[in-house]
Order: structure tokens, then sequence, then C-alpha cells
């Protein structure tokens, strides 16, 4: 019997690999600091866990492309404008090129993002995690909902014992 919740029980009898432990918090206020790319780093460690734990996930390679999607982005843009100057254009900051190439590369990132945390919540949500995830809070708060809910995450087998001794309530019964 499986139940669907906060926290499922494993289907298999093998232990499962702790999910990062970092408090939400912390993962908030150092993405703070650090203008947001420490969530971003973040979440390829998420999706690494993810990937261990079920063994397949195309959320770990859309983790990876959006943590390296700036980066590539603003090389594109520099190599974008080196050939435009070279053909005659001055690229200032009001003008209409500049403006374009901005947007896009703003999109691109944002566009990236959001199919990244909407893999990662698509992975969380099945088996063998099973945690049900709204879809606004992943659209707005993404790295931080998810470490919400993995910090405290443990699988209600026999195996949960050895791996979370802090937890008195590895073998509570499923609800009726």
């Amino acid at each position: 019997m499986e139940t669907s919740g906060y926290m499922p029980y494993a289907t298999s009898s093998t232990p499962m690999v702790p999910p990062p432990r970092l408090h939400w918090g912390w993962v908030f206020a150092l993405s703070i600091l650090t203008r947001g790319l420490f969530g971003e780093i973040w979440l390829v460690v998420q999706a690494n866990w993810i990937r261990r734990v079920t063994g397949r996930s195309e959320a770990r390679t859309w983790a990876i492309l959006n943590l390296c999607a700036i980066p590539l982005l603003v090389l594109l843009a520099v190599t974008l404008g080196i050939a435009l100057g070279y053909q005659g254009f001055t690229l200032a900051g009001d003008q209409r090129p500049w403006r374009a190439l901005e947007a896009f590369v703003g999109l691109s990132v944002f566009a990236i993002h959001v199919i990244t945390v909407f893999k990662m919540r698509a992975d969380l949500e099945s088996a063998p995690i099973d945690i049900p995830l709204g879809g606004a809070m992943t659209f707005f708060f993404g790295a931080l909902y998810f470490q919400y809910f993995l910090r405290d995450w443990m699988p209600l087998d026999g195996s949960a014992a050895a791996l979370y001794p802090q937890y008195p309530y590895p073998n509570v019964p499923p609800p009726a």
C-alpha cells in the first residue's frame, strides 16, 4: 500500500539515499547573498539527488543547462555584439538591437529555469518520492519550495531507521 503525501512509503527494501538536508531558510539567505546563483546551484544538487533515487531524470540535465545558460547566453550576446560592431552597428544602451538582444537573453534564461523546475516537480511527484507539489508555488519559489519538503522527507519503510535515527516515526502505519 502506498500513500500519497508528505512522507511516502518506499516500494523497495534497499535504503534510499538521504536528500540534501540544508534548511530552506539557508537556501533563501544564500540565494539572496549571491543574487540567485546559489539557488541555481542548489537546483543541480536537488536534481542530482532525484536522479540517484529514481535512477532516471531529465531534470538533472535541465538543471545543469539552467546553471550554464547565463554564461552561455552572455557569451552569445558578446559575440553577436562584436559581430554587429564589425558590420558598422553601434550597440548603445537605447538602441533597438541591443534591447532585443537583452530581451532574448532574459526570456531564454527564464524559459530554461521554468522548464527545469517543472521537470523536477514531475520527478518529485512520481514514485518512489511521491511528494505532492503545487504548480504556482513551484513556479514562484522553485528550489526553496522543493527544499522545504526535501529537508524532512524520508521513506517510511524499515530502512529509514538506519538512515534517519533522529526521527522516531519510521514505522508509523499509513493513515486509513
